[in-house]
């Protein structure tokens, strides 16, 4: 049976909530749990007390069935006990809100009829002088101060009354299967604290990573942040290497269920990929600036300029930014081949290494801090040597070198940025965040 909604004017809202009949039924599944472990206990005393198996095999066997019915014993001993304190609690419950329940039909009753009484005094105090009406105000007003008397009796009885007796019989109860589990023998080990500490530690990292993670990728995408998405990346990285940890351990005991893996395990290599596409990146804008220059000498002598005239005319251009680029020439080379923009397998293990996250968590802020001061963004940077070369003039961005290292570069950008939303989108399921529904495919066996 449902519950009122509305307690005015008794309360804001219901003074002793609870679900009595999913309580009942709740009591019924442990009492029913109850039953099938007894008749387990039974049939393996049955077992251990039979003779016909005669072989070290066979008295093994019964030396474990004897332990076994122990503590299945003590299972069903557990099982029992909460089941009639459910169902001693469902009686009380019921009781209480029964209580409750017409207090409130008492209550508004006395409202409607405070209305009435209240527009009756309205019309007496607007009644001629000397009229019945007017005469009898103070039996109106009596009236209404009576009704408003009752009401309040009902809410201090409802509040000093009905409410400690449902915080009581909560109370009574929730000390009761504390007591069982403390008597019964079958108190979990370290092992199983641990595992729970961890999956308690997983979910809240799990959450704490979608959370950084929605940050980094804000970062990435707004101007003038994104020196911080590499601080708020390595730290979604950290918290949900720990959510992932602690998901797995849960779910290798049974504690846990492998789509919550599956999806923490998402969240972490969607990140180590967009770390990977990020340092590719830019390495690739870093080798369009250090290539700018030669590149665009090159294209005004096969234009037909001679050295000396191409010279002249590439000193008009200000190279701030493009020049003393560390391995330069490398960089120029690794632009020049088939697919430049895919990461190769050492550059995905260094993005994943602490120290190129520290380091590059470091420079970042270093680029920050010379923002605020007004210097320039070192070349280390996000998207720093290509803003560079995009303010380079059209000729120079339209050499052959320059057009196809900044379009690999900003191949890579994107697709870092679209890891970056996966793994957002991995975490933003720790936060029941409103997503389209993509799930993980059910493996029969994974437990919640």
């Amino acid at each position: 049976m449902s519950r009122p909604r509305d307690w005015h004017p008794l309360a804001d809202r219901d003074p002793v909530p609870g679900d009595a009949d999913e309580l009942a039924r709740l009591a019924q599944r442990y009492r029913d749990t109850a039953d099938a472990i007894r008749n387990a206990r039974d049939s393996l005393d049955r077992l251990s007390g039979h003779e016909g198996w005669n072989s070290d095999a066979g008295r093994s066997f019964r030396r474990e069935a004897d332990g076994t019915a122990d503590e299945v014993g003590q299972a069903h001993v557990r099982y029992q006990r909460a089941a009639d304190g459910l169902a001693a609690y469902v009686r009380e419950l019921r009781g209480v809100q029964d209580d409750a329940d017409s207090l409130l039909r008492q209550a508004r009753r006395a409202d409607d009829d405070l209305r009435v009484a209240r527009g009756r005094e309205r019309t007496a105090e607007a009644a001629a002088p000397d009229s019945a009406e007017a005469l009898s105000l103070g039996a109106r007003r009596s009236e209404v101060a009576a009704l408003e008397a009752e009401i309040a009796r009902l809410a201090t009885r409802l509040r000093e009354t009905v409410v400690p007796r449902w915080r009581a019989a909560g109370d009574r109860t929730a000390a009761a299967l504390e007591r069982i589990a403390e008597i019964d023998g079958l108190k979990d080990s370290r092992w199983d604290d641990f595992v729970g500490a961890m999956k308690t530690l997983g979910g809240w990292a799990g959450r704490l990573s979608a959370i950084l993670g929605v940050l980094a990728l804000a970062c990435m995408v707004v101007p003038g942040l994104q020196p911080f998405a590499a601080l708020f990346g390595a730290l979604a990285f950290a918290t949900g290497a720990v959510a992932l940890a602690g998901s797995g351990l849960a779910h290798y005991e049974n504690r846990g269920s492998l789509s919550d893996v599956l999806w923490n395990a998402v969240g972490v290599l969607t990140f180590g990929t967009g770390r990977a596409f990020t340092s590719v990146a830019r390495g690739l804008g870093r080798a369009a600036a250090s290539a700018a220059k030669p590149a665009y000498v090159t294209s005004l002598r096969a234009a037909g300029s001679t050295r000396r005239q191409a010279r002249a005319t590439a000193r008009q251009v200000d190279w701030t930014g493009t020049r003393r680029i560390p391995h330069g020439r490398a960089l120029r080379a690794r632009a020049a081949e088939p697919v430049p923009w895919v990461p190769r397998p050492r550059e995905v293990a260094a993005s994943l290494s602490p120290r190129g996250v520290v380091g590059e968590v470091v420079a970042d802020l270093r680029a920050a801090s010379a923002v605020r001061a007004g210097g320039q963004l070192p070349s280390t940077a996000p998207d720093a040597v290509l803003d560079v070369v995009r303010g380079l003039p059209a000729p120079v961005r339209a050499t052959p070198e320059v057009g196809a290292a900044m379009r690999n570069a900003t191949i890579a950008g994107r697709i870092s940025t679209g890891g970056v939303a996966v793994s957002t989108y991995a975490g933003g399921r720790e936060l029941d965040l409103p997503l389209p529904p993509v799930e993980a495919p059910p493996v029969p066996g994974s437990a919640r």
